[in-house]
């Protein structure tokens, strides 16, 4: 069934599942999130300590609470990048069949967020180009690990004597493993060695490269 909110398809089952998520979230906990997207500048979607923060003291878990967040981007953003009124998101959501009081609990949530309709609509503008073109990361891992030395390996076709048995010292490599997704959605893993001085040289790369995002935001935002 073709709706303005849902599109020509109707509602997708995972949308429809994310939903139904949110109709079963207390209405003390949804009144937390309006409050908290409100008074925050931060964009949807929120890193996972984000979601920590916004947690607190309700009885939603953050992956539930992602969840929430994923349906409510969605709905936000449709509903801004259609000019739609609450009484047509009314209609479509019971064209879709959902009741009266599902509709109104959805729609009542929502008209408490009409000020952060227009934040959340550009965040998702902007997720769209950022994400566009080369693969994305969607994870980093960093682990230290200490390697010792010795004067020999230990698989070697001409061993020199006992020194694959001196110890001579040790070194520390950072482990580094990316995970980042292409555009087609195959995810793919790899990981690297980096020295002590590698990975302070990558480190103050990046602080390099964080200065000059600055004086790009101060010449061209």
């Amino acid at each position: 069934m073709k709706t303005k909110l849902f599109g020509s398809g109707g509602i997708e089952d995972g949308l429809k599942k994310d939903l139904g998520i949110l109709l079963e979230t207390p209405d003390e906990d949804l009144g937390r999130i309006a409050t908290w997207l409100l008074e925050t500048p931060r964009p949807i979607p929120l890193t996972w300590s984000d979601i920590a923060e916004l947690v607190e003291g309700t009885s939603l878990d953050p992956r539930t609470a992602n969840r929430v967040l994923v349906v409510l981007r969605y709905l936000l953003t449709n509903w801004r990048t259609y000019d739609l009124t609450l009484d047509e998101i009314q209609s479509d959501l019971k064209a879709v069949g959902y009741s009266d009081p599902e509709v109104a609990k959805v729609t009542g949530f929502l008209s408490k967020l009409k000020d952060a309709r227009e934040r959340v609509f550009k965040s998702a503008v902007r997720r769209t180009f950022e994400t566009r073109g080369a693969p994305t990361i969607d994870d980093v891992n960093l682990m230290w690990d200490v390697r010792p030395m010795f004067q020999g390996p230990a698989y070697d076709v001409e061993p020199q004597g006992k020194a694959f048995e001196n110890l001579v010292g040790h070194t520390h490599l950072l482990i580094l493993e990316i995970t980042g997704s292409s555009q087609n959605g195959i995810q793919e893993s790899r990981t690297y060695q980096l020295s002590e001085d590698d990975f302070d040289r990558f480190c103050l790369a990046f602080e390099r490269a964080k200065k000059q995002l600055e004086i790009v935001k101060k010449t061209f935002v």
